[in-house]
């Protein structure tokens, strides 16, 4: 639902929904990293499926053989499955820094469909920021906790 929720309010306020977004897209790859890690790796696995499949689903409202763009469909492959495992990932270690050190997992997402974005220092900010969200989360987690 936060997807969804997150996806549209994209889509209204730039016009469609982007991985790349300097905004959204650290928030979109903390959710299922928060879920695991809080919930276990059911959920995070849970959070990072269904969550990228709402994306999709705003990404491209009719199949992709209906509009030629099946070339995409390897790329949004690879992104589900990357979200799935790292809410998977993170649940199953428990640690913190699995949670961090799955984050530059995607940058074999990048390296395999857009390798001239390796270079480009946004790419490093946003996951830094994907990080600290992270954190952040874990720490509000652990007061409602205590």
């Amino acid at each position: 639902a936060i997807y969804l929720a997150l996806g549209l309010i994209q889509k209204m306020a730039q016009g469609s929904v982007k991985f790349d977004d300097s905004h959204f897209f650290p928030v979109y790859l903390a959710i299922p990293l928060v879920s695991g890690h809080w919930f276990g790796p059911a959920v995070g696995f849970k959070s990072g499926f269904f969550g990228g499949l709402a994306l999709l689903t705003l990404i491209f409202p009719i199949p992709f053989y209906a509009i030629g763009k099946t070339l995409f469909l390897t790329e949004y492959c690879a992104v589900l499955a990357y979200l799935s495992l790292s809410g998977l990932i993170t649940g199953l270690m428990k640690k913190k820094w699995i949670g961090l050190s799955v984050l530059a997992g995607w940058l074999l997402i990048v390296a395999l469909f857009h390798s001239g974005e390796l270079n480009n220092i946004h790419l490093y900010l946003k996951l830094l920021l994907a990080a600290l969200l992270f954190l952040i989360a874990d720490m509000i987690y652990k007061k409602k906790t205590e």
